[in-house]
């Protein structure tokens, strides 16, 4: 029996397996707080899956507890900047702003960004990228979802509601009686 020497299509095989077993197994749970620098170094990637009750600020906006589910990937580019990857799902019930009632509203961010310690690295940081300034070493991973859920919320949420759409609606008689009042409009005259 003769041995033979592994082909070049073997070893990459092999170094496929390995890396599909790094990348699941770094794969863990998001801790709450975690050494930035050390994980985007380690090419780490979590997930978890959160109630908008351990995001307060996002929980302030809420009757009932929503849903959140972050994928964030961390590492270091060639001018060893840390990056944040990935992307953040939720599902919330927010009021709507000319009803008032209930509606589920499902969104989804996604996550491209630098993190840095302080202004004059956030200044530095390449224009295709949203730095992300923290104190110290260690970000806090619950603040930072947070951050990104208020930020892509709607400025002005309506519902599908056929009372509420009739309603609001541009040609209801409320509308046109507050279009036809004498209203005073000190830039009447100056037209194009």
């Amino acid at each position: 029996m003769t041995l033979t020497k592994p082909t070049r299509a073997y070893k990459y095989t092999q170094e496929k397996a390995a890396s599909v077993y790094h990348r699941v197994m770094s794969e863990t749970l998001l801790p709450k707080s975690l050494d930035y620098r050390s994980a985007a170094s380690r090419g780490s990637r979590f997930h978890t899956r959160l109630s908008s009750t351990e995001l307060p600020r996002v929980d302030a906006l809420l009757d009932t507890p929503g849903q959140i589910v972050a994928d964030l990937g961390f590492h270091e580019d060639d001018q060893r900047w840390a990056h944040v990857t990935g992307h953040v799902e939720y599902t919330i019930e927010l009021a709507c702003d000319r009803c008032l009632e209930a509606v589920v509203y499902s969104g989804q961010v996604d996550v491209d960004g630098v993190i840095v310690s302080d202004d004059d690295q956030a200044a530095n940081v390449p224009r295709r990228f949203e730095p992300t300034i923290v104190n110290g070493v260690e970000l806090d991973t619950f603040e930072f979802i947070a951050d990104e859920i208020l930020l892509s919320l709607p400025q002005a949420l309506h519902c599908a509601r056929p009372n509420c759409i009739a309603q609001f609606q541009s040609g209801s008689d409320e509308y046109n009686r507050d279009k036809s009042r004498d209203v005073w409009r000190p830039f009447a005259n100056l037209k194009h």
